[in-house]
């Protein structure tokens, strides 16, 4: 199995931090089994159930930000047991959702911003599934949640070694891959997306997708843009492409 959650520094786990009061909202209500502390500064008032009620430690703004290493979390922070996803539950899904399936494949995006943003843009457009790299990726810390609104916990987000093999894997399952690249040829808009399953994949914020896995896609395509600011932040091409492609 393949986990995401922990972030691994010289081999020691540092807490899972949630920050930012849509994502800590979200968990306090949707998955409250996960949450072991619950940090508020003294001027924020947030509703905790009853049987959470020990986990609350009041903390100093300033050190709560010391604490979870971001100045985002708006008073309010939970360390929770991070959420977990297997390569076998996705496969698993995959086969069972069939045509109705969509996937998004993050390769080796680093800027934690981003990451999040990527996210939440998944959330909010239905899709099923994250898939990235474990190597040079940023990892989900305390500012992706933030960014995220919360998506980095209730989206299934898998990590492996090599995303040309899971490619590979998903496209025997009927998933048909989109990767984009300001340099193919191809137009996203000039393509017709049928009934099957999709994986949209987007590369790395300055090197883009690499070679072999751009070779693997089933398609390389485009987002027309105007000349005049022809690159996208990897976000905002991230939700041109699910719009479109989700359609």
């Amino acid at each position: 199995m393949n986990f995401i959650g922990y972030i691994v520094l010289n081999k020691k786990r540092r807490p899972y931090w949630v920050i930012g009061r849509h994502a800590v909202e979200l968990v306090l209500s949707k998955q409250p089994k996960r949450i072991r502390s619950i940090y508020m500064s003294d001027r924020i008032n947030l509703s905790v159930p009853r049987h959470l009620l020990h986990c609350v430690t009041r903390v100093d703004y300033h050190k709560l930000t010391d604490m979870t290493q971001s100045d985002s979390h708006q008073g309010m922070g939970l360390i929770c047991e991070p959420p977990s996803c297997s390569d076998q539950q996705l496969l698993t899904d995959i086969e069972q959702r069939g045509g109705r399936y969509s996937m998004l494949v993050l390769d080796n995006i680093q800027d934690p911003s981003n990451l999040g943003a990527c996210l939440r843009t998944a959330a909010a457009m239905g899709v099923d599934s994250v898939v990235m790299t474990k190597q040079k990726s940023a990892a989900i810390t305390a500012t992706v949640t933030k960014v995220s609104c919360g998506a980095s916990e209730v989206l299934p987000i898998l990590a492996v070694a090599n995303l040309v093999q899971w490619v590979k894997r998903c496209q025997q399952l009927g998933i048909w891959f989109y990767a984009t690249s300001e340099h193919a040829q191809q137009s996203l808009y000039a393509h017709e997306v049928g009934t099957h399953a999709i994986g949209l994949v987007m590369g790395n914020e300055q090197t883009g997708i690499s070679p072999l896995l751009l070779k693997t896609c089933d398609y390389a395509v485009s987002i027309p843009t105007n000349p005049k600011m022809p690159s996208l932040n990897v976000s905002v091409a991230t939700g041109i492409a699910l719009s479109f492609l989700k359609k």
